[in-house]
C-alpha cells in the first residue's frame, strides 16, 4: 500500500522504473479535468480508467474487498472519505470471487470494534477515523487492526492484492465524492 499526495512525486519516484507506472502517471498528469464519469482504457484490459462518483456512507454500512488481478489506485478528486486498508489475510471472505469484476468481498474484522464504545483501546470511544489520531503506541493494538486513510483532493492509495480495503467511508456524515480508479494488471508490472 502507498498513501501520497500526487504533488509530492518524490513519494511515489520510485514507481517511475516501471514503464506501466510511467504510463499511469503521465496519464494522471496530463488528464482532463472536464472528462465525464466513465471506463477509459490507458492500455488495454492491463491498465484502465473507471471515474465515478458517490455518496460516502456509515463505516458499518461500507464493505471490505480485495482483487487478485489487478493493482488499484484511487485517486480523490472531489470531496473527502476515509478507505480503510488492511491484510486480507486478517479477513475472512464474504461470498465468493467474481472472476469477471476481479472483486472479492470480505466480512470485517474481529477488532477494533467499528463504532462502538467501551474499547479499552481507544479510552472507551469510537474507532477513530484519520489516520493520525489512529496511531498509537498501546501495546494492544494488534496488527490485525485497519487503518483509515483520510482522503481529499489530490490524495492517491494504492492497494495490491494483499491490501483489502473498504472505501466510501463517511468522516463525520455523508458526502460526495468524486474520483477514479486506476486498475493496473499485475502482467502490466511483471
Amino acid at each position: 500500500m502507498l498513501y501520497a499526495n500526487h504533488k509530492t512525486p518524490s513519494t511515489y519516484r520510485p514507481l517511475l522504473t516501471s514503464p506501466a507506472w510511467r504510463k499511469v502517471l503521465d496519464w494522471m498528469d496530463h488528464r482532463d479535468p472536464e472528462l465525464p464519469d466513465g471506463i477509459y482504457p490507458i492500455e488495454g484490459d492491463d491498465i484502465f480508467v473507471n471515474q465515478h462518483r458517490y455518496e460516502t456512507l456509515p463505516r458499518e454500512e461500507c464493505r471490505w474487498e480485495s482483487h487478485r488481478r489487478y493493482i488499484d489506485l484511487q485517486f480523490c478528486l472531489e470531496g473527502t472519505e476515509i478507505i480503510d486498508v488492511i491484510d486480507r489475510d486478517f479477513l475472512t471472505d464474504d461470498g465468493p470471487y467474481d472472476e469477471e469484476k476481479d472483486l472479492l468481498f470480505h466480512n470485517s474484522p474481529p477488532f477494533p470494534k467499528e463504532g462502538g464504545t467501551g474499547d479499552s483501546r481507544w479510552g472507551g470511544s469510537s474507532i477513530p477515523t484519520s489516520p493520525s489520531s489512529f496511531l498509537s503506541s498501546d501495546p494492544q493494538v494488534s496488527d490485525s487492526s485497519f487503518l483509515p486513510l483520510l482522503m481529499t483532493p489530490g490524495r492517491m492509495a494504492i492497494f495490491t492484492p494483499t491490501d483489502a480495503h473498504r472505501p466510501k467511508v463517511s468522516v463525520n456524515q455523508p458526502t460526495p465524492v468524486r474520483k477514479f480508479v486506476v486498475k493496473i494488471s499485475l502482467e502490466a508490472i511483471r
